[in-house]
C-alpha cells in the first residue's frame, strides 16, 4: 500500500508539474516568443529552419513567416525571375524581426521599385565574412553579373575580430582566403539542446537568458578554460578589422555592383541632438569602399537630420531602452528611401 501512495503522490507532482509547464508553454508561445526553430548548418554555423513562424517581442513585435531559404522574405512567384534582382546583406538590422514584414526597407524598396525585387538574405549573429558564404551557397540563385547592398553597422567590426575566423595570408600578410573556424562551448551547449529550444518557446527563453550561466558554472565544475573570455580580451584592432572586411567586400565586388550602406550607433539627446559614438568605425568603412572604388552612404548625416526635425529617433521601441537597439518603422523608411534616392540617381546618370 505504501507503493502505491508514494507512487500517486509523485504521480500527482509530475501532472502538476506538466501543468505548469504546459501553461507556461502556452503563454510564451503566444505573447512571449516562439521556440528557436533554429539549426547548426556547416556552411553558415546556426540559421533558421524553413517556413518556420518567429514571434518576435522583446524589442518591437512582430509574427513573421520565414521563406524556405529561412529569411524575413517572400517565395518566389511567377513572373519575379523577369525582375531585377537586388541581393541585401546584412545581420539582424537587416533580418530585421523586430517590425513586420511589411515595414521592413527591403519590403519598401519594393513597393516604391515595382521592377525590382530586393533580396533580404539577413539573419541575426551574421558577421561579414557570412557574405562570402552566401554567395557561395547560392551561387545558382545570384546571376553574376548582380548588384549588392551590404549593410553594415558598429558591431560588425567587433564580430569580425573576435569570431573564431580562420585566415590564410600570403607572404606580405595580404588575406587569400577566409573561413569561420569551429564550433564554441556555447554551440555545443545549444546544438545538445536542440531538441528543447527546437519545441519549447519556454526552453528558447531560457537558454537565451541562462545558457551564459549554465556554461559558466560547468566551466567551474570541469575547471576549463573560457575561449570566448580570451576572445573578449581581444585588442580593437582596426587595421586587421579593415583587412578581413575588405578582403569579403571585394569578394562580392567580384559577383556584380556593390553599395555599402552604414548605419552608425548614435547617442540621442534631448532637443533633437543625435552624437557619433564612435568615428573610427564610419572611417575604416569609407576607406575600404574608396580603394575597392566601390558606392559608400554613411547614414550619420541623414539620420542627424532627420531627428532633429522629428525628435524621434530611428533605432527603439516601445518596450525598449530610448534610443538604443534596432530601426524602428521609421528607421526602415529612412533607409529605405536613402537606398532608392542612390540607385535612381545611378539610373539617372547612367541614361
Amino acid at each position: 500500500m505504501k507503493i502505491v501512495r508514494y507512487s500517486l503522490k509523485y504521480l500527482k507532482v509530475l501532472l502538476q508539474f506538466g501543468t505548469i509547464f504546459i501553461v507556461f508553454e502556452i503563454v510564451f508561445r503566444c505573447f512571449i516568443n516562439s521556440p528557436s526553430k533554429q539549426m547548426h548548418d556547416e556552411n553558415f554555423g546556426w540559421r533558421y529552419h524553413p517556413n518556420v513562424i518567429i514571434l518576435h517581442t522583446s524589442e518591437g513585435f512582430s509574427r513573421i513567416k520565414l521563406n524556405s531559404d529561412g529569411f524575413n522574405d517572400d517565395e518566389e512567384i511567377d513572373g519575379m525571375e523577369k525582375k531585377q534582382k537586388i541581393f541585401v546583406f546584412g545581420d539582424s538590422y537587416v533580418e530585421a524581426l523586430q517590425v513586420s514584414s511589411e515595414n521592413n526597407f527591403c519590403s519598401i524598396l519594393e513597393k516604391i521599385n515595382d521592377s525590382i525585387s530586393f533580396q533580404n538574405m539577413g539573419k541575426s549573429d551574421f558577421s561579414p565574412l557570412h557574405y562570402i558564404i552566401l554567395l557561395n551557397f547560392y551561387r545558382e540563385k545570384i546571376p553574376c553579373p548582380s548588384m549588392f547592398v551590404v549593410v553594415l553597422n558598429d558591431f560588425d567590426i567587433d564580430d569580425i575580430l573576435k569570431q573564431e575566423i580562420i585566415t590564410e595570408k600570403d607572404s606580405i600578410g595580404v588575406i587569400k582566403n577566409i573561413r569561420i573556424g569551429s564550433f564554441d562551448e556555447s554551440d555545443n551547449l545549444k546544438n545538445k539542446m536542440s531538441f528543447l529550444y527546437n519545441n519549447s518557446a519556454l526552453c528558447t527563453f531560457l537558454f537565451r537568458k541562462y545558457s551564459g550561466l549554465v556554461l559558466e558554472s560547468a566551466r567551474k565544475l570541469q575547471n576549463f578554460k573560457d575561449r570566448n573570455e580570451k576572445c573578449n580580451q581581444y585588442i580593437k584592432d582596426y587595421n586587421e578589422a579593415k583587412k578581413r572586411i575588405k578582403y569579403i567586400l571585394s569578394q562580392i565586388q567580384m559577383k556584380g555592383e556593390l553599395l555599402i550602406v552604414y548605419i552608425p550607433k548614435l547617442n540621442y539627446r534631448a532637443g533633437g541632438v543625435a552624437e557619433i559614438a564612435d568615428r573610427s568605425v564610419g572611417n575604416t568603412y569609407r576607406k575600404i569602399a574608396e580603394e575597392l572604388n566601390v558606392k559608400y552612404m554613411n547614414m550619420e548625416k541623414i539620420i542627424k537630420e532627420e531627428y532633429s526635425l522629428s525628435h524621434k529617433p530611428p533605432v527603439g521601441f516601445n518596450n525598449s531602452i530610448f534610443g538604443t537597439g534596432h530601426l524602428n518603422k521609421n528607421g526602415h523608411i529612412l533607409l529605405a528611401n536613402t537606398i532608392n534616392d542612390i540607385i535612381n540617381r545611378e539610373d539617372s546618370n547612367s541614361k
